[in-house]
Parts: C-alpha cells; structure tokens; sequence
C-alpha cells in the first residue's frame, strides 16, 4: 500500500470558488428580498391599523386560554 499523493489542480479550484461564490451570492440575495417583503407587509399591517395581523406575522400573537 503505497502513499498516494492528490495533487490540486488551481485551475479547477478557482473555477469551484468561483461557483460557490456565486451561490452564495444568489442565496444572500433570496434572503434580503425576504426579509425586505416582509418588513413591508409589516409596515402595510401597521399603517392599516391592523395590529394584530401584525403581531400574528410577527410570531408574537399571545396565546389565548
């Protein structure tokens, strides 16, 4: 059983990070969209006079007995 020796092609690698990054990219950008869609509907729920539609998209509905 001899010692194999795995040599790392730069080129591939580059090209790899280079996808990834651009993944990483994309997912950050899903995320901030979200989250902007969702700060706005809050807003709308808030202007509206709709505080517990509000508070229901929030997560923070109080649980009734």
């Amino acid at each position: 059983m001899g010692q194999e020796q795995t040599t790392l092609n730069p080129s591939v690698l580059k090209s790899a990070l280079r996808q990834a990054k651009a993944r990483i990219g994309i997912r950050r950008g899903q995320k901030i969209n979200t989250i902007a869609k969702k700060k706005k509907e809050l807003k709308d729920h808030l202007e509206s006079g709709n505080e517990g539609m509000a508070l229901i998209h929030v997560g923070l509905e109080q649980h009734r007995p």
